[in-house]
């Protein structure tokens, strides 16, 4: 007869396994605060606006944001990145409940980008960099900057890494926690 405890150390191994896989992807990722002038709490009122009337548009900006499908992946991979709120990212501006409230994301950005230019419009340069990837994640209202992060991480190698979502939604994360974001320290 078999003691209901004999399957332990099997159950423990895996369980030990996991976890240390989910501390090793974890450990990838770095995210700072970035940029904006808006309180903690300000901030996650005016998303919980924007996802009031429908999906929050995600923005690309850089080499390939006309490619739609890793466009909807990015979108896909940002929705629920707040497990306290029913978030739902969309790259379709069109099916934005209120488009000005966005998220614009910038992978390898050329140094002169800040996260105030993504909310102003204009193209974000990229550079391109070995053996790290940079993402700067911005919440903007029309032109305006509400908040920023800026997301640090090995070089992923493209947009089935997993590290790639782990990024975009720790950034997301990262620009709408409860504190203010006025201006940080950058990577």
């Amino acid at each position: 007869m078999k003691s209901a405890l004999s399957g332990l150390p099997a159950a423990g191994a895996r369980i030990g396994t996991c976890a240390a896989i989910m501390l090793s992807l974890a450990a990838c990722v770095t995210v700072i605060r970035g940029d904006g002038n808006t309180e903690g709490s300000a901030k996650r009122e005016m998303l919980q606006y924007a996802a009031s009337r429908g999906p929050v548009y995600l923005e690309m900006k850089g080499d390939t944001p006309e490619l739609p499908e890793v466009h909807r992946r990015m979108a896909a991979a940002a929705s629920g990145a707040l497990q306290d709120m029913d978030l739902v990212f969309t790259a379709d501006r069109g099916q934005a409940g209120i488009p000005d409230y966005r998220f614009v994301l910038a992978f390898n950005p050329a140094a002169r980008v800040t996260e105030r230019d993504l909310c102003e419009g204009g193209p974000a340069w990229v550079r391109r960099s070995e053996g790290e990837t940079r993402l700067i994640t911005s919440f903007c209202a029309g032109e305006s900057l509400i908040a920023s992060s800026i997301t640090t991480a090995p070089q992923v190698s493209g947009p089935d890494d997993p590290v790639l979502g782990e990024m975009i939604r720790a950034g997301v994360a990262e620009t709408i926690r409860g504190r203010a974001t006025l201006g940080g320290p950058r990577p």
